[in-house]
């Protein structure tokens, strides 16, 4: 699930065991089309509402779209597999 960290602390995950962990993250620099991907696509406001509401919204619950989403809208999506013993 997309979200944002508190206080937009960066985060550190430690998978102690079981099945690898698939993660996403878009860089900020594509954080224009991860709004634009909320606001169109996710929950499909209209024209007039602020992309920024769209942003608001993110920061306070857990959200799930696919990353190609953010491509779509000009961004960059990345994604990693996290093992056991590994961090991230």
């Amino acid at each position: 699930a997309w979200h944002v960290e508190d206080h937009n602390l960066f985060s550190l995950n430690y998978l102690h065991a079981g099945a690898p962990k698939t993660w996403y993250g878009v860089p900020a620099e594509s954080s224009n089309a991860f709004e634009a991907a909320l606001h169109d696509d996710v929950y499909k406001m209209s024209a007039d509402t602020p992309t920024l509401r769209a942003a608001e919204l993110v920061a306070r619950k857990n959200t799930m779209f696919a990353p190609s989403a953010v491509v779509r809208h000009g961004g960059k999506a990345f994604r990693t597999t996290q093992n056991a013993g590994e961090f991230v």
